[in-house]
């Protein structure tokens, strides 16, 4: 049975989304779930953060590289704690919105391309 047969109402599949698109989706959602299992880094966390919204996600992978208790919440891999996570999340989810545009900061490329300045200039 194909996934999108069985989607509530509420819930729409987008698929492959240009970035223009993406960019007004990320300021107009309350926050942002990532379920994804093994992600190295996951890209989509510090996007959402970018547009200062909180992130709830499997605390596996690089999701506890990207998001802090100040900026979300990583919960266990199981459908009942990621939806009480989304439900405290969503109570407030302007409480998140400074911290996530700062901590979205520490991973722009500009801060990326210092990162290697002081390595290259300290192994020197």
């Amino acid at each position: 049975m194909r996934l999108a047969e069985n989607l509530p109402p509420n819930v729409e599949l987008l698929g492959e989304v240009p970035e223009g698109r993406l960019l007004d989706l990320y300021a107009r959602c309350r926050g942002l779930v990532c379920t994804a299992l093994d992600e190295d880094f996951g890209l989509t966390p510090v996007e959402a953060m970018a547009a200062g919204k909180p992130v709830v996600a499997v605390a596996e992978g690089g999701f506890c590289e990207t998001v802090t208790p100040e900026t979300g919440m990583l919960v266990e891999a199981d459908a009942a704690k990621i939806a009480g996570a989304v439900a405290a999340v969503s109570a407030d989810p302007g409480r998140f919105r400074d911290a996530c545009l700062a901590r979205a900061k520490i991973f722009d490329r500009s801060a990326f391309e210092e990162q290697i300045r002081r390595v290259v200039h300290d192994a020197s």
